[in-house]
């Protein structure tokens, strides 16, 4: 058996995030559902899934990397939405949201890249780093709790946002 270590639980962790439980949550999804408003205060599957995907990029490659996001780097103005999300107002994110217009297949493109930037730096971590306290928000705690926390458990509580979503607009939710 193959040693298991945390950067090993969370890449494993991280890819069936990534693989399984969002894009095959996102399965089906055209444009125009994606854009769809809801009634009542729910946001739109297209920017519930482009809001899990920027936030991935600015958490892996900003606060834990200390590098640019890819949405301000070779991404830039190619992510798929037509206007930037705030990581710190919430009222801008709330209005972000229900305004907000996604080109789906574009955003599932610029996922790939977060995502394969996002598995590389896991896989790439070594101890000291997979360790290190960081600060998330005024809270304290090893870079590995920091990710599975605010990356995986985040990718994890989208994927469920967008299959209730998608059952009130009468399809399958979740792939499994």
């Amino acid at each position: 058996m193959p040693n298991l270590t945390i950067q090993k639980l969370l890449l494993d962790s991280l890819k069936m995030s990534h693989e399984q439980v969002l894009e095959g949550t996102i399965e089906g999804v055209d444009n125009d559902l994606a854009n769809k408003q809801p009634d009542g205060k729910a946001d739109s599957i297209g920017s519930t899934y482009a809001h899990a995907v920027l936030a991935e990029d600015a958490i892996v490659n900003s606060m834990m990397k200390g590098s640019q996001p890819l949405s301000e780097t070779e991404w830039k103005d190619k992510t798929g939405v037509d206007k930037p999300m705030s990581m710190t107002d919430p009222e801008a994110l709330g209005e972000w949201y229900h305004t907000v217009q996604v080109d789906l297949p574009k955003v599932r493109e610029y996922a790939k890249a977060v995502y394969a930037a996002s598995e590389e730096f896991i896989q790439n971590a070594d101890d000291e780093t997979i360790t290190k306290e960081v600060d998330f928000w005024g809270m304290k705690m090893p870079l590995a709790e920091a990710f599975d926390m605010f990356v995986i458990g985040h990718l994890n509580s989208i994927a469920g946002e967008i299959s209730a979503l998608k059952g009130i607009a009468g399809l399958k939710g979740y792939p499994f």
